[in-house]
């Protein structure tokens, strides 16, 4: 379901099943590292960053008017709701967001994008309480790149984001389609220090998560970057440069368990991040991934999105 308003509005889209959320089978540049999961991992404490003055508290609000809540006959006179004919929504649709039997080995995969009213999150969480009165377990693959942009309702317990990312959605492309990961939008640095944390454990605290696939593609220099998991010291990664037109490349993070905190750190040259996937040691049995963002447009986000993972 699908719509594109020609200026602003609110946008719904919802996949269930697509290529989109289907596994890359096979990627140009493949790495792997292995860590020992540590399960009194600490809390996730964000780096302080030079030259960014701390916020200030939010001024205190003013106090509201003395004009009173409107009573039943202040409502009297505004016109009464009005039923709308529902359209038919086609069999093969329905079929694809058809619910899959409790515990099933194959979730079914739902994606959202859209804009801010998706963004904030209220439409997820609706469909996750729903699914889950009814039994279901609800969990997410990918991480949406906007995570810790303003108004962006991020699935993980906390996230710490160096303002030296640049983040760059399809809609915002000139002159031709953008290459762009599953949630239609790409984070990009060529600063030294420039740093992104999650702390991937559930509300209560349990870590869930044995895989990490970051979906990279390294400037004409290449990148070295430090990766590091829970409370274990970080490793070097040399990434080299890709070949022209070659497809974007894996950096997977894999524990012995689950993992709580994830740290990617860029130390020298650059790196665009196309996607960022999880594996969960126990899969769900739907697994409801946020991609909206503030601003986005519809009639922008598609046409100019070149999606470069499969």
């Amino acid at each position: 379901m699908l719509s594109l308003p020609k200026r602003g509005g609110a946008i719904l889209c919802l996949l269930a099943g697509g290529s989109l959320l289907q596994p890359t089978s096979l990627m140009a540049r493949e790495l792997t590292l292995r860590f020992q999961a540590r399960p009194d991992a600490p809390e996730l404490s964000c780096p302080a960053v030079s030259g960014v003055a701390p916020r200030r508290p939010s001024p205190a609000p003013k106090p509201s008017s003395d004009v009173g809540m409107p009573d039943a006959t202040d409502l009297a006179g505004l016109p009464g709701p009005v039923s709308l004919p529902q359209a038919n929504i086609p069999e093969e649709y329905l079929r694809k967001f058809k619910l899959p039997p409790k515990g099933s080995t194959q979730p079914l995969h739902i994606g959202l994008w859209g804009d801010s009213h998706l963004a904030a999150g209220f439409i997820g969480d609706a469909l996750t309480q729903v699914l889950r009165h009814r039994g279901y377990r609800v969990g997410q693959r990918w991480i949406s790149l906007a995570m810790g942009r303003p108004g962006v309702r991020t699935p993980l317990r906390k996230v710490c984001v160096s303002p030296q990312w640049s983040f760059e959605p399809a809609y915002q492309a000139r002159g031709g389609q953008l290459p762009v990961g599953p949630d239609l939008a790409r984070l990009q640095t060529a600063r030294r220090d420039t740093f992104l944390w999650l702390d991937l454990r559930d509300v209560g605290r349990r870590a869930h998560i044995k895989t990490v696939d970051i979906f990279y593609q390294p400037g004409p220099r290449g990148a070295g970057l430090l990766v590091g998991v829970d409370d274990a010291r970080a490793r070097p990664v040399r990434l080299s440069p890709a070949r022209k037109r070659e497809r974007p490349g894996r950096l997977r993070v894999q524990v012995d368990g689950a993992m709580s905190l994830l740290k990617l750190r860029v130390m020298a040259g650059a790196i665009t991040l196309y996607a960022i996937r999880t594996e969960a040691v126990d899969p769900p049995d739907v697994e409801l991934d946020l991609m909206a963002f503030v601003s986005a447009l519809g009639v922008h986000l598609f046409s100019n999105s070149q999606v470069v993972l499969p």
